[in-house]
């Protein structure tokens, strides 16, 4: 596991991130200034790796407060549908909108700030070098899946399902189960498309295919889990 820049003028080695040379202070890369939106979500789709090189060394993280925000709203809409029609909290969970919205807020920020620290310390273990909002960065802009879903499905959803969106009585899988279903099939796609983002982003950041998977995994599991086991423990 190595990801490191060899300087063309002196054949120093660098961290993968870095603009300049550490011993003899030449440019190593083109600077980055800014993340253009559009653009790094056109890459995201067309050349992954690429999106996020340019992710890691741009110097403005831009918009990555924005898509942590709305993937968090993300969350708390799938969570709330897990715990409707998995957990079957339907009521409890909708009473407590509230107390629900802000675990899965504290959960979701602390999962990514957490992740973020800790891969930084671990491929520090591995003589990898990165920094802690470049993790956060490709974390975020990893997530482009969720987001996409939540502005795209979700108002076709309101339009086909209205209040039932969220209420198991009765289910829209039984009021329309062909819409329900298909909406739940492209829900799925969009979080496998986030996952391979995810797995991708690391990969680029530690040249370990086996080690952007586990992220991948850790991170879904985590992100999932520690919010839907709090708000059992608090319904029950």
């Amino acid at each position: 596991m190595k990801s490191i820049v060899i300087c063309k003028i002196c054949e120093e080695e660098n961290p993968f991130y870095n603009l300049t040379c550490l011993k003899c202070k030449g440019f190593i890369r083109d600077k980055i200034a800014n993340i253009d939106f559009w653009t790094t979500v056109q890459k995201l789709i067309d050349s992954p790796s690429d999106a996020f090189k340019n992710i890691i060394f741009s110097e403005h993280k831009n918009f990555v407060f924005m898509l942590s925000v709305i993937f968090a709203l993300k969350m708390i809409l799938l969570l709330l549908f897990i715990s409707t029609f998995v957990l079957n909290y339907s009521e409890a969970a909708t009473k407590h909108l509230l107390i629900f919205s802000l675990i899965v807020l504290i959960s979701v920020f602390t999962t990514l700030y957490f992740f973020s620290w800790t891969i930084k310390y671990l491929l520090h273990k591995f003589r990898v070098e990165t920094r802690t909002k470049d993790n956060f960065s490709i974390f975020v802009y990893s997530l482009v899946g969720y987001v996409f879903s939540l502005l795209i499905l979700l108002p076709i959803e309101l339009i086909l399902f209205g209040s039932t969106l969220i209420q198991n009585t009765p289910s829209p899988f039984f009021l329309k189960p062909f819409p329900a279903y298909a909406m739940l099939i492209f829900e799925c796609l969009f979080i496998i498309w986030s996952f391979f983002l995810m797995n991708r982003g690391f990969f680029v950041q530690s040249k370990s295919l086996i080690f952007g998977l586990v992220v991948s995994l850790f991170f879904h599991l985590i992100v999932f889990l520690i919010p839907l086991i709090v708000i059992t423990s608090i319904l029950n």
